[in-house]
């Protein structure tokens, strides 16, 4: 009989086992490798998951901050006729239209009163909410990736 005898031990390095009759034999040690990258690929899955939550919570604190501020933006104008209105001094020229005369200025409303603090901080808001959005959805793009080269290092699996 030629070759080994039935006595003589396979090196674990030497063993191959066959995983499709297209696929080439793989060694135990790639399979292990796999076995370990289908694990990574599962915990990616779950990570990409989260990420994904993450940029919808991202993107949702944009889209409330962006309103914010477009509201007291929206505010701002409205009230900035009364803002003008009560610096108006009669027979002094207005500092939107000229005249001196002042027969119907437009009265301040509290309500609608808007200090160039309160949209500095509604914009800054808004921005610190687009730069969480946009690192979210980097966020996102990365574990897909190794979600993906996980994958196929798992063959697929």
């Amino acid at each position: 009989m030629l070759g080994r005898s039935s006595t003589q031990p396979t090196a674990p390095s030497t063993r191959r086992c066959r995983g499709s009759p297209h696929s080439p034999p793989a060694t135990v040690e790639g399979l292990k490798l796999q076995v370990a990258a289908a694990h990574d690929a599962r915990t990616a899955e779950r990570d990409v998951r989260r990420a994904q939550e993450a940029e919808l919570a991202a993107a949702s604190a944009v889209t409330e901050a962006s309103s914010r501020f477009e509201q007291l933006l929206r505010l701002r104008v409205a009230g900035a006729a009364g803002e003008l209105a009560e610096a108006l001094v009669d027979g002094e020229p207005c500092s939107v239209c000229g005249s001196t005369t002042h027969p119907a200025p437009a009265s301040p409303s509290p309500d609608e009163h808007v200090r160039d603090d309160d949209l500095d901080a509604a914009r800054q808001t808004r921005d610190e909410a687009t730069a969480r959005a946009d690192r979210a959805a980097r966020a996102v793009r990365d574990v897909e990736t190794r979600r993906t080269l996980a994958l196929v290092a798992s063959g697929g699996a």
